[in-house]
């Protein structure tokens, strides 16, 4: 499927997903050539990875193995300015917070 525009990473975004198998959940990439990518890998982990502004970063989400045949939700949320949260299934890894953030612009 091809969206008619990007995600934003602006505000709350969130999906139902049911799998047994590694793959792909959602990728995207901008007209600037940001990028944000989901993927359940074979060992049932969580991939999310991003390129943004020329910053660039890899989460593993920490939740149980994800390719159970189960539904799961996923929610990425932007909760207050440079505060980036990911959740899966009501278990939250933080992406980006300001210590973070300023840790990324420093090396840009």
């Amino acid at each position: 499927m091809v969206l008619r525009s990007t995600l934003s990473v602006q505000g709350h975004t969130s999906l139902s997903f049911r799998t047994c198998a590694g793959g792909e959940l959602l990728y995207q990439r901008g007209d600037s050539g940001d990028t944000l990518r989901f993927e359940v890998l074979n060992n049932g982990t969580l991939l999310m990875e991003w390129l943004a502004g020329g910053a660039a970063g890899v989460v593993l989400h920490p939740a149980r193995n994800l390719a159970d045949n189960q539904w799961h939700v996923l929610d990425f949320r932007q909760s207050r300015p440079l505060v980036v949260t990911l959740a899966v299934d009501a278990t939250t890894a933080v992406v980006s917070n300001p210590s973070v953030t300023d840790m990324i612009s420093d090396k840009t």
